[in-house]
């Protein structure tokens, strides 16, 4: 009964259900046939059961040779060795291709031979890199394939032939076999080591080239196929490539998942391994953690299977060694030859060269970056040529080719759906309006790449644009008429006792906490039209146009907290301070003595409270409960001040 069930479930690819037969069966002696054997190697590796899969496989083909299957047995070996390949073991991968080829050196040319030739180009392509090699056998696959009805050998053909091309820059031609062959993967009529292999490589060589959309679109399709029916399994390797996607789409939470479960399903897949790091060490990066970057980068660069950069040159230039950053990116691109890689190390460095004035290697770059796009298809590659042009254009001083530039590269990485990048080059793009006289698109520029990178959690850059914006309104305000005098409420903001807070917590769980407080506490200023003016360390300076929305957003600041901390056992303590009063409106920038009481009172607050100013509470309108008022002597103010508590809860 065990086999017969198993049987069925394989059929209708249910291969959790499918292994967990088989290996009831095999337990009760049922399973010896060559074909068994193999449907319960492909259900193991299916379901993640790769040893046992293995194990299923060396036993079929030992059946296949005592019943003088030659074709058979060699067939077993090839899929052995890809299990081989997925850890590393590539001299288990060269013994089992050369038992393959002996089983079939007198036999006539079948599906097996495709077998072959498919894992011959492949080991063409990662080791010594000859593409022309690979294509002739990328040929014979897709041939014996079709011959021999085989859609297993003839779609493993379309994708070693679409990587091919893909690396040799034919991106059109590489992507219409990307298709046929996840069509044929999304389907029913593949072997599911034959439908993760494809969707692996489809999205490696679409991530390479720069073919996003193609690469995002085949992605989701896969993804929904595997839950809706397990027509393709999702392994740890298909994780971590999509890791990489997820990296580029700035969905950093859900791409450091997948790069971490990746690398839990496969321990000793040190290949995987070292790709998972390079993605968790580029997004910490990003975030500001410069620790964990580090820790993973080295990490890439210890297991030796790609190169850590461009992250780690760039988290040198964070960490203040530019000279470091630029010697690394001088060295990786000595070792990188395919376009795809040398495009993303070419526009670092130019953008490293112009930062330092180091004109001619920003403009070594630049060209060769603009030889690479004319001879490839890449719509990644166009975008990184369009902002080095800038960038170099910037620094030479043409604000006017810089702004042309940097805008296509822009729009460009907007349209893959790369967010990062796009407000990286807005951020250039601000620079050179301001080179140009024209600070209000300067500012547009800024605020737009601030929201993404409030979006995304990158925190240097988060702080680089606010600099930025604060330079630009201090500019303006020096070049434009006296400043307005205005009527507003201000709010301060803090955490009560973060220092011990970090102590007890360490810097990681602080950071995760504090990235926490800072989408909470924006997400309110939004809502109710507060514009954020500073932020430093664990405070807010926040504006708002009446008292009223002020002090009800301060309420629901600490209703949300106090929610938070009730349901999941902690949240930090944070004092609020309310005053309102007349100042003057410079630029983004508002000064005067009601700016400095209201920090003041912000100080007076205690943890858990929302302190307002008399004046402040009478402007909000009735609507508001107060406790008992505290008559308090400010520094600076003359008179002591009535400060009330809202009584919030």
């Amino acid at each position: 009964m065990p086999l017969i069930e198993a049987r069925s479930a394989h059929a209708r690819r249910l291969w959790d259900e499918a292994y967990e037969r088989f290996a009831q069966a095999d337990a009760a002696g049922e399973v010896g046939e060559a074909a068994d054997l193999e449907a319960m190697a492909d259900s193991g590796f299916a379901s993640g059961h790769h040893d046992e899969s293995l194990a299923a496989r060396e036993r079929a083909l030992a059946a296949y040779l005592a019943a003088g299957d030659r074709a058979g047995a060699a067939a077993a070996a090839i899929k052995m060795a890809n299990i081989h390949v997925r850890r590393g073991e590539f001299p288990l991968v060269a013994g089992r291709l050369r038992e393959a080829e002996e089983s079939l050196a007198d036999e006539p040319d079948g599906a097996a031979h495709g077998l072959v030739a498919w894992l011959q180009g492949m080991l063409a392509i990662v080791g010594p890199g000859d593409l022309d090699a690979a294509a002739t056998l990328a040929e014979r696959a897709i041939a014996l394939g079709r011959d021999h009805d085989d859609p297993d050998v003839l779609n493993l053909g379309r994708a070693m032939k679409a990587e091919v091309l893909g690396k040799g820059g034919s991106v059109a031609e590489a992507g219409a076999l990307i298709d046929e062959a996840m069509t044929a993967a999304l389907g029913r009529s593949l072997s599911p080591w034959v439908s993760c292999h494809v969707l692996c490589r489809t999205m490696v060589v679409t991530q390479e080239v720069g073919d996003l959309r193609r690469a995002q679109q085949w992605s989701d399709a896969a993804h929904a196929a595997s839950e809706r029916d397990q027509t393709i399994p999702l392994l740890g390797d298909c994780l971590v490539h999509r890791a990489g996607l997820l990296n580029w789409q700035g969905a950093w939470d859900e791409a450091e998942r997948e790069a971490q479960a990746g690398v839990e399903q496969l321990p000793r897949d040190l290949l995987h391994v070292s790709l998972a790091c390079y993605e968790l060490g580029e997004i910490a990066a990003h975030r500001g953690d410069l620790g964990e970057a580090e820790s993973q980068l080295e990490r890439t660069h210890e297991l030796g299977f790609r190169l850590p950069q461009p992250a780690l040159a760039e988290l040198r230039v964070a960490q203040g060694r530019t000279k470091a950053a630029t010697s690394m990116l001088r060295n990786a691109l000595e070792e990188e030859s395919l376009p795809a890689g040398r495009s993303l190390l070419l526009v670092a460095q130019a953008e490293v060269a112009a930062a330092e004035g180091d004109l001619d290697t920003a403009q070594a770059a630049t060209e060769e970056l603009a030889a690479l796009d004319a001879d490839n298809e890449s719509e990644s590659l166009h975008a990184c040529a369009r902002v080095a042009v800038g960038a170099t254009a910037l620094a030479r001083g043409d604000a006017a080719a810089a702004c042309e530039a940097l805008r296509d590269g822009v729009r460009l990485w907007a349209r893959l759906g790369v967010p990062y990048r796009a407000a990286r080059a807005r951020i250039l793009l601000a620079h050179a309006y301001v080179a140009r006289d024209d600070p209000d698109a300067a500012e547009l520029e800024l605020r737009a790449a601030l929201r993404t990178f409030e979006q995304l959690g990158a925190r240097p850059d988060l702080d680089a644009a606010r600099a930025a914006l604060r330079e630009l309104a201090a500019d303006l305000a020096v070049a434009e008429s006296p400043a307005r005098r205005v009527h507003r409420a201000f709010m301060f903001t803090d955490i009560v006792n973060s220092t011990p807070l970090v102590s007890a917590l360490g810097d990681e769980a602080w950071s995760n906490l504090l990235a926490w407080h800072d989408r909470t506490l924006r997400t309110l200023f939004r809502t109710y039209f507060g514009n954020e003016v500073d932020h430093t360390g664990d405070g807010f300076f926040v504006v708002f146009d009446t008292a009223e929305s002020a002090v009800r957003c301060a309420e629901d600041i600490q209703r949300k907290l106090d929610r938070h901390r009730r349901d999941n056992g902690f949240a930090p303590q944070v004092r609020i301070g309310v005053h309102v009063d007349e100042v003057s409106a410079v630029g983004g920038n508002y000064r005067g003595h009601g700016v400095h009481v209201a920090a003041r009172i912000g100080a007076q607050a205690q943890g858990g409270e929302v302190l307002v100013s008399r004046e402040a509470l009478d402007a909000a309108g009735p609507s508001f409960s107060a406790g008992e008022a505290r008559r308090i002597e400010l520094k600076g103010v003359e008179k002591p001040m009535d400060l009330l508590p809202i009584a919030w809860a």
